[in-house]
């Protein structure tokens, strides 16, 4: 390809000369910026640009330029002091041309900047168009003009693409140089677009890019947007300004850089407001100058961890990869300094280790996840906090660099794969990798989806209990889509304290203030608080806070001061489960709070001045922040996120030592989330109570099945004879037995050939209809329900166990309740509030029978009819129980019908005659006015 010189070269006498008039006089000054000005080797193009070039004077100097070259303007033409001169070049269509800038100070001096514009043509044009291809009559959409009038290097591979666009004759360009008039593009609305597709530049050092527009009347800027892309998905706006206007039109210019080379540019120039016309695109060989354009990617986050180094005394550790280095070791992040703190990366114990202590290294350059025995992991900042960003982007993509672990011996450890997740986005791509390089380098990626300024990146070790070191460098974070504009969701204030209960209006001596005259003043201490303070909810603990039993925490007049002054202190606070009922859990809390640094009354200040800030979930403790506090007698703010925050998360403040004198104020504690919260629920609390029973929905004839007594097989409504009620088989009521964890509800026939379960089913009335209840037919003496319910964390307490019964008037009538933490015979425990009471026999038209003693709960009413009794027993369970299940039963204790009609029994030696009854029915059945469901098993308070 024909390349073409042109230059733009500057003459100056005068030019950085230096001279003086008089030794009283002050000496004079003119310079230019440089011999070349704004253009490089390839000069300035045919096609017109925008150049400029700087004029340093100390006196007042002005611009000649002859009349006859109006092919440019210049602006300023005059001026004081530094000043960037603006050169507007318009499009050459005749021979190469030379214009003389000539630099005059007030005194004399004179400089002179020499213009060169090559000739029509030689510029490296890779496609333009006047769309003059064919004259129009009548406007025509874009998309269905096929006579445009593209040239340019590579102008067939150009296709064009429009929303809203017109091809018009109306209104032709005039008023710059260059200007084609005929055909233009008309875009009718604002956001109308027009797009060239499949330019391809071949790696110049810049491109330009010119178009004639529309000037409304009340134009301030060129109307028209102009972005570049080569993805459709990253698409970058170019600043274009004005060369020169006139008759209506103006011609725009933009000349920038590419910092790499792509083949598949699409430039789309958008309206921005109703009824702007575009003219001679063209797309060329720029000079050299422009803003650089990165159109592949755009980082928005890099971490080398470069300031992990021994610098201002810090010991990082010593390199692992240096040779002989294979063992180093480097500094835990629990004992990080504050500097290295302050960049924002965190790590959370109960999510990555088994330990309280964040086994995360620091070495030079980068960390460490893991140790000889333990996992570990760390969290990114997110990059509202940390870059000020604004954006939101549908996917980015996050590299990083990762190696494992190889021992002294050569060994490896047993895992080595590496765990990533993030928190306020969508999907991630991959959620682990297998890191097969030990002791060098290698680089991993992923993406994630729905990326916001909040997302933090997670990345630990796959492994919370066997040996998985990672070292962790150079984590990048860019994207190939735009961002759009993003909302930080509203802050929500979850919990404040400003401590103003501490006061002298209880009648108690809260200490005098110490930010009063009185600067060695004291408080009343932790261990003689008040009731009313202490009921407050916030605690200390000496073995974590100092060496002492004491509770070193004083009341001042609405704050507390920690520590005195030889001995640490510090305070938890309430958790907010207690304290406000939360129920909802968070990725990310920010905790708010003002603090001082004690000073002696003789203005000796405290040898520590550090407050630490620690969350307590339970019996893991995480260190947040150790915050260097060097203001005395004033309250500063300072700040702390806390991940993983939950409903029972407690805060604990306190001072850097335990045994040096580290007094610190505290006030003004505030809880605040702008993140949404979701249910929480309580892994230590109790799991499995209350247990409800209920008729399930959705239960049909076409359930019926064989009930297993003969005579009584039923099809969707067939009746035993002598029986109206159709019956419907109800096994599938409750969970198969073989379900782990869940409530379970059976029943066990002894008297029935050892049948188990026994047979349940729903009972229908005569409409067919489904009625409220659960029937068992033919209960004996010792046959039971049985009812299995799983709990876990359960602290000794009562059980209560609820509901109704209802027996035929030939069935069983005497019940007691058993209990069990087993589930084994012969481990079963009546529960108290026993009836005892004894029952005779009289055969009726069978034998006799002798008098029989029974205990029992409830009994159902002596009727010659069906009976309802209600169900209501406390069961006490003594012990707790950790992961387990508590056993409860309702069993036959008497198998007798106590009616008018006489006896009717189920023992054997009766059934031994062959004429015994097999018994009525026993159901349990809804009534609200005792429980809702059937059977409840709750927890009394």
């Amino acid at each position: 390809m024909k390349r073409y010189i042109a230059s733009l070269a500057l003459l100056a006498a005068t030019a950085g000369i230096w001279s003086c008039t008089s030794d009283d006089a002050v000496d004079s000054q003119l310079a230019v910026s440089s011999s070349l000005v704004s253009a490089n080797k390839r000069g300035v193009s045919d096609l017109g640009q925008k150049i400029s070039f700087e004029v340093t004077s100390n006196i007042y100097w002005t611009i000649e330029v002859d009349p006859s070259d109006d092919w440019l303007a210049v602006s300023p033409i005059a001026g004081y002091g530094k000043t960037t001169v603006n050169v507007a070049v318009s499009p050459n269509l005749g021979d190469a041309r030379v214009a003389r800038l000539t630099v005059v100070a007030a005194d004399g001096k004179r400089a002179e900047v020499v213009v060169e514009q090559g000739a029509a043509g030689t510029s490296i044009v890779y496609i333009a168009d006047d769309y003059d291809g064919s004259a129009l009559e009548e406007d025509m959409p874009a998309g269905l003009y096929h006579g445009w009038n593209k040239h340019g290097t590579d102008y067939n591979w150009v296709s064009y693409a429009s929303t809203g666009a017109v091809v018009s004759s109306q209104n032709p360009s005039t008023g710059y140089q260059g200007a084609s008039g005929g055909n233009n593009i008309l875009l009718p609305l604002t956001g109308d677009t027009f797009q060239m597709n499949g330019i391809r530049p071949d790696g110049a050092p810049s491109y330009i890019l010119n178009f004639g527009y529309t000037l409304p009347a009340d134009a301030t800027q060129i109307p028209v947007k102009v972005r570049i892309t080569y993805n459709d998905k990253l698409w970058r706006e170019l600043s274009p300004e004005i060369v020169s206007t006139g008759g209506g039109w103006g011609l725009a210019s933009v000349e920038f850089r590419l910092e790499e080379v792509v083949n598949n540019i699409k430039v789309q120039l958008v309206s921005l407001v109703d009824g702007v016309r575009i003219d001679d695109f063209a797309f060329f060989e720029g000079t050299g100058g422009g803003d650089l354009v990165v159109l592949t990617s755009t980082i928005l986050f890099s971490e080398d961890f470069s300031w992990l180094n021994s610098d201002n005394g810090y010991n990082c550790g010593q390199d692992y990869f240096a040779p002989g280095s294979i063992g180093a070791t480097g500094t835990r992040m629990d004992s990080w300094p504050a500097p290295w703190l302050a960049q924002g990366w965190t790590t959370d114990a109960t999510q990555f280790n088994n330990v309280a202590d964040p086994a995360v290294y620091a070495f030079p350059g980068y960390v460490r996840l893991g140790r000889t025995n333990v996992g570990a992991g760390v969290i990114s900042p997110d990059l509202q906090t940390k870059t000020g960003l604004n954006l939101q982007y549908s996917l980015v993509t996050v590299t990083f660099k990762c190696a494992s672990y190889q021992a002294v011996s050569g060994t490896f450890d047993p895992e080595n794969r590496i765990a990533v997740s993030a928190t306020n986005c969508g999907a991630l791509s991959n959620t682990e990798f297998v890191v097969e390089n030990a002791r060098e380098w290698a680089t991993f990626s992923f993406t994630i989806a729905d990326f916001t300024p909040m997302t933090k990146i997670v990345f630990r070790t796959f492994s919370k209990d066997v040996t998985n070191r990672l070292e962790l460098d150079d984590v990048v974070v860019s994207t190939l889509v735009e961002g759009t504009p993003w909302t930080a969701p509203p802050e929500t204030i979850l919990f404040t304290e400003n401590f103003d209960w501490i006061d002298a209006t209880s009648g108690v001596d809260g200490g005098s203030d110490y930010f009063q005259p009185s600067t060695g003043a004291t408080g009343a201490r932790f261990d003689t608080w008040p009731a009313a303070w202490v009921a407050k909810g916030y605690t200390t603990a000496p073995s974590m806070f100092n060496n002492t039993g004491e509770y070193t925490v004083y009341a001042r007049p609405g704050y507390v001061q920690l520590g005195k002054t030889n001995v640490g202190g510090g305070i938890i606070t309430p958790t907010l489960q207690s304290k406000t009922g939360l129920a909802l859990q968070y990725s990310s809390v920010t905790v708010r709070f003002d603090c001082s640094s004690y000073a002696s009354m003789s203005g000796t200040r405290d040898a520590g001045r550090y407050v630490s800030v620690t969350a307590v979930n339970g019996a893991t403790i995480t260190p947040l922040g150790e915050i260097l506090v060097d203001n005395y007698r004033q309250m500063e703010n300072f700040s702390v996120t806390i991940p993983n925050f939950t409903p029972k998360t407690q805060i604990a403040f306190h001072t850097k030592e335990k045994a040096l004198s580290n007094r610190l104020l505290l006030d003004n504690i505030v809880i605040a989330t702008i993140v949404a919260g979701t249910p929480w629920t309580d892994p230590t609390a109790p799991v499995g109570l209350p247990v409800e029973w209920s008729l399930p929905s959705g239960v049909t004839a076409a359930m019926a099945v064989a009930d297993g007594f003969a005579g009584y097989v039923n099809t969707g409504g067939a009746t035993n004879p002598g029986n109206n009620a159709p019956w419907c088989y109800a096994d599938n009521f409750y969970p198969a037995k073989s379900t782990a964890g869940v409530a379970l509800m059976e029943i066990i026939q002894q008297r029935q050939g050892g049948t188990n379960p026994g047979l349940m089913s729903y009972t229908r009335d005569a409409a067919g209809a489904l009625e409220d209840r659960l029937l068992i037919y033919g209960m004996g003496l010792d046959d039971y329900w049985k009812f299995t319910v799983p709990v876990k964390n359960f602290t000794a307490g009562t059980v209560n166990i609820k509901g109704t019964g209802n027996n035929s008037a030939t069935g069983p009538k005497l019940w007691v309740v058993e209990y069990s933490l087993t589930g084994n015979a012969g481990d079963w425990t009546a529960a108290p509030g026993t009836t005892t009471g004894t029952f005779g026999f009289t055969s009726g038209n069978f034998v006799s029978l002798p008098a029989r003693t029974v205990a029992y709960h409830f009994g159902a009413p002596n009727t010659t009819v069906a009976a309802t009794y209600t169900i209501d027993v406390d069961i006490p369970i003594a012990q707790d129980i950790a992961d387990g299940n508590i056993y409860i039963r309702i069993k036959v204790a008497g198998d007798m019908a106590i009616n008018e009609q006489g006896y009717i029994g189920h023992d054997p030696a009766i059934l031994a005659l062959g004429n015994a009854s097999i018994g009525g029915t026993s159901r349990l059945t809804r009534n609200t006015a005792i429980t809702d469901p059937i059977i409840a098993i709750t927890r009394k308070p």
